[in-house]
């Protein structure tokens, strides 16, 4: 369902991103997806969610970074990351929006909260972080 709302988000935008065309899209109906999201705000963050998390995920089982980042300094570990986040919006431009709409969602901090690690690392004091 997230997966055929970032294609419809990304192939016609955010005000085409209805219950129905997304039913159309998955042959079903409406009422079927309320059983999944309660309405079009979580579907919206699912999806970004869902497309941030490419730029952020680490495997946490075998401690390897599949950003590309595990052996990285903090330095380029930032860097991969704000690149990753850029690609991102730049393939999918709604999320731009998504992403300054609810900077207190998952999303974003999900973006934060690897940023803060790597700027830890760096020994950037406290107050300045």
């Amino acid at each position: 369902m997230v997966e055929a709302a970032i294609g419809l988000l990304d192939t016609a935008g955010e005000g085409a991103l209805t219950f129905r065309a997304l039913a159309e899209r998955l042959a079903t109906g409406p009422g079927a997806i309320y059983w999944h999201v309660t309405g079009k705000d979580e579907l919206l963050n699912a999806a970004t969610d869902a497309v941030i998390a490419t730029t952020t995920t680490t495997d946490t089982t075998t401690t390897v970074d599949t950003t590309g980042t595990a052996d990285a300094t903090p330095q380029e570990a930032i860097r991969t990351l704000a690149l990753g986040v850029f690609d991102a919006i730049d393939a999918h431009p709604w999320i731009g929006t998504q992403l300054a709409r609810a900077p207190s969602q998952s999303p974003i901090l999900r973006v934060f909260e690897h940023l803060g690690r790597h700027i830890q690392t760096l020994g950037v004091p406290h107050p300045a972080q």
